[in-house]
This record gives structure tokens, C-alpha cells and sequence, in this order.
């Protein structure tokens, strides 16, 4: 799946499960109001991966983050938590215009190479 959409607006929302593939074009996870997410699938990266939204609740990536294609980009105003001990090889951008955080949970929140 290419985009996933976070509409929460009140406490903490909880997404689970086997793990998840970013491949294609556009793969996009999306914050889009106040409630905040925690995302504990692994998750793999086989293309550019964008965290992004108008949202300003926060997201917290808690698993893993693997794979070799692409890059990792955060934009938007809300903050954004790596937890997992990751091992993606990808270029890590923070294109954050109207203020937000990247927050590293983690000694390897950044995989490899960032």
C-alpha cells in the first residue's frame, strides 16, 4: 500500500501487525488532525517513504525500519519519533517548514548511512 491516512482526533491511536512494504511511487504516511499514532509494524523501505500532513499530533514509528531503496523524508509541523533500532539505507531529510521535530528514540533511529 502506498499511503496510509491518520485522521485521529483524541488520544493515542495504535497500528499493529505483520509487516508493511513501502513500494511504487508515493508512499506516504499521513498525519492529518491532533490525535497522535504509534505504528509498531516493521516497516520496508523499497521506495522513498514521505511522513507528512497537516496534522500535529505525533507519530511514532516503533519498530524496525528496513530496506535499501529510496529515501526517508519528515515534513510537516508535528512531531516525528524513530524508536526502532533501524537499519535502512536511505538518506534521511527533514523538510519541516512550519516547525515540527524529528525525535531519535533510539541509538540507531537514523539506519545506516543517513
Amino acid at each position: 500500500m502506498a499511503d496510509y491516512r491518520f485522521n485521529g482526533t483524541t488520544g493515542t491511536n495504535f497500528l499493529s501487525g505483520g509487516s508493511i512494504t513501502f513500494a511504487g511511487s508515493n508512499a506516504v504516511l499521513r498525519q492529518n488532525n491532533s490525535g497522535a499514532f504509534v505504528i509498531s509494524n516493521r516497516l520496508v523501505l523499497a521506495t522513498n517513504l514521505t511522513v507528512r500532513g497537516n496534522g500535529l499530533g505525533t507519530v511514532t514509528l516503533a519498530s524496525n525500519i528496513t530496506g535499501t531503496a529510496g529515501q526517508f523524508t519528515k515534513q510537516g509541523a508535528f512531531n516525528l519519533v524513530l524508536r526502532g533500532s533501524n537499519t535502512f539505507v536511505a538518506p534521511v531529510l527533514m523538510d519541516s517548514p512550519g516547525g515540527g521535530m524529528l525525535t531519535l528514540a533510539s541509538l540507531y533511529g537514523l539506519g545506516a548511512n543517513s
